[in-house]
């Protein structure tokens, strides 16, 4: 094992940065010191803080438990809208995976098409919400972490 030799004074941006790495170990049930270290061999990359971000998401769309230990599983994205249908990419091969039908012969057409794009968003708005929590800062309001919290416990199921 070789020794990775840090330079001081060591910005605020990597101490943050390596704080970040390690809370999305934690919550993913990885080995937090050893993703720290992956990291900091990386040269504080921010492409390696991307990378296991998109790892963890891929983790968590298959099904992967979720934070706090709840099994969550969901079909994975991206989705999208075809008319009143969501379902998922289509990759040429087949149509995709039927994700719901907003059919309601009750409301205007316009209603249905909104509907349908807002659950196409859901995977997408999850993953946000999540990237918030992983990357909270001291100076984000209170409230809009917790906001943030309610959401990701509400797709989920899970409990805070």
């Amino acid at each position: 094992m070789s020794a990775q030799i840090l330079r001081f004074p060591v910005e605020v941006s990597v101490l943050y940065d390596v704080r970040t790495v390690r809370r999305i170990a934690e919550r993913a049930g990885l080995n937090a010191r050893e993703e720290v270290n992956r990291f900091v061999r990386s040269g504080y990359s921010r492409a390696y803080l991307a990378d296991l971000s998109e790892r963890v998401r891929q983790a968590r769309m298959a099904g992967a438990p979720a934070p706090g230990g709840a099994s969550f599983a969901c079909t994975a994205g991206p989705w999208e809208t075809a008319g009143q249908y969501v379902r998922t990419h289509f990759d040429g091969r087949s149509g995709g995976w039927m994700i719901a039908d907003c059919r309601d012969v009750s409301m205007p057409r316009a209603e249905v098409i909104a509907n349908a794009q807002l659950i196409a968003a859901a995977p997408d708005l999850l993953d946000v919400a999540m990237a918030v929590l992983d990357h909270a800062r001291a100076e984000m309001p209170q409230a809009l972490i917790d906001a943030a919290q309610a959401a990701v416990t509400k797709a989920t199921g899970a409990t805070p």
